[in-house]
């Protein structure tokens, strides 16, 4: 399957490689627009206004049926951190992620619904505000009273590689380590989902497992977590980097590892739909 995921992955990422930040609206707007004709049927645009920028923003879903009511959301944030910031990786890799998950669990059987959802406005000044794409989607599945049975949040996985020190994970792995892994973080209530964890990955893909980690409260999982619902982060721990990439005008396509990229999605499908066929949420 990583043939069929790379081939999809290099499909994508063209969607990406454009401004998304609320400072150059007219391409952010031209962005949201291609990803949404890129997520399959039947998908809609759950849009917000924001009276102090005057803007209108979107939410991007795609909902996938399946034989139970359950559902569970796959998500990723589609903004950039400026507007001189490109975000290939932090975080068109994980809008490329969820959108090549969307195209493969399309013609799947499965017990629980998905959500793939594409949020804007992770970064800053939205990070933690009623503005945040995420904090409103939260709100909307409350208004709905539906409560995702587990939230997988995929937020950086491009950063491959065996010359890259990922030297913040080292103490936290108790050993050292290059960036050559999966970083999966949870909070407590998703201990179920990392005990199949434990048992799918170990000699497919390179995974480190962090419980409870402050990342959660930093990225689009933090509402989720604080609403008392089980969550999952996959990054390629792009954070706590030192290589002077994250967050700058370096973080561009050359820096992006496809191969390793697209292997960690297929896995992450393959980890996605044994937990669908064990039914474990």
């Amino acid at each position: 399957m990583a043939k069929i995921v790379e081939k999809l992955v290099e499909r994508y990422f063209p969607l990406v490689l454009m401004p998304r930040n609320y400072r150059e609206m007219k391409s952010f707007e031209q962005a949201a627009s291609n990803l949404f004709a890129s997520l399959p049927l039947p998908r809609r645009s759950i849009d917000y206004r924001d009276e102090n920028l005057n803007r209108t923003f979107s939410i991007l879903e795609h909902t996938k049926k399946g034989n139970l009511k359950k559902f569970i959301i796959i998500g990723a944030h589609y903004d950039t951190y400026s507007e001189n910031c490109p975000g290939v990786n932090d975080n068109g890799s994980g809008v490329v992620a969820v959108l090549v998950l969307a195209k493969l669990f399309r013609r799947l059987h499965t017990h629980y619904s998905y959500k793939f959802v594409l949020f804007p406005n992770e970064e800053p000044p939205f990070f933690r505000t009623k503005k945040m794409g995420s904090v409103q989607y939260a709100d909307h599945l409350r208004d709905k009273e539906l409560d995702p049975a587990c939230f997988f949040d995929i937020d950086c996985i491009g950063w491959w590689g065996e010359e890259i020190q990922n030297t913040a994970y080292q103490k936290k792995l108790n050993k050292d380590t290059k960036s050559n892994f999966l970083a999966f973080l949870y909070n407590n209530k998703a201990g179920h989902v990392v005990d199949h964890a434990l048992d799918y990955f170990p000699g497919k893909l390179e995974v480190a497992y962090f419980p409870e980690c402050d990342f959660l409260d930093m990225t689009d999982t933090f509402i989720f977590r604080e609403r008392g619902f089980p969550v999952v982060n996959f990054s390629d721990s792009a954070f706590f980097r030192k290589d002077g990439l994250y967050h700058t005008k370096h973080d561009t396509l050359e820096h992006i590892n496809i191969s390793a990229m697209s292997k960690a999605i297929s896995h992450i499908a393959g980890f996605l739909v044994h937990l669908d066929h064990e039914e474990v949420l």
